[in-house]
């Protein structure tokens, strides 16, 4: 019997070597009671031997000493009610923009013989940002950024 009447969350695949997994899943992030109960019903996997779930990381760490059947435990966990595999298409933008992400850090390391990365680079930009609009007297973030950080906070919460 499923544990949820809504839609099953989805669930993204971090890693997986030989006997472990870990699966994310976002959207419950910080759900103490789901977590538990993803915890109760996985023990009744049999291609798991292990787990250890996460509310704060949102993390489901899965391990078998043999082999993990990562596989017949996600289809186990989407039977159960408790989420889903995520898309794949999902799952291979993120994984594209991460890597995006990397090449450009990267070059700007290679670029500046390891003394500025991408972390830096924008750190330095937005502190410059900031330190222009404070000598422009201009204390207060302008509106649509105002907007933007109001949006990212209720877009978290509806995650959390």
């Amino acid at each position: 019997m499923p544990a949820l009447t809504e839609p099953l969350p989805p669930a993204y695949v971090c890693h997986h070597t030989g006997g472990r997994a870990r699966v994310r899943i976002p959207s419950r992030r910080g759900d103490a009671a789901f977590f538990a109960l993803v915890n109760a019903r996985m023990r009744g996997c049999s291609s798991v031997e292990t787990l250890e779930v996460n509310a704060s990381t949102a993390s489901v760490l899965m391990r078998h000493p043999k082999n993990l059947a990562l596989e017949a435990a996600l289809d186990f966990a989407q039977r159960e009610g408790l989420f889903r595999r995520a898309g794949e298409g999902q799952a291979r933008i993120r994984q594209s923009a991460r890597d995006e992400v990397r090449r450009i850090d990267s070059q700007l390391r290679q670029l500046t013989a390891g003394e500025v990365d991408l972390a830096g680079a924008a750190f330095a930009t937005l502190a410059g940002c900031a330190l222009y609009q404070l000598l422009r007297g201009e204390v207060l973030a302008p509106a649509a950024t105002l907007l933007w950080y109001a949006a990212a906070t209720l877009a978290n919460k509806e995650n959390a």
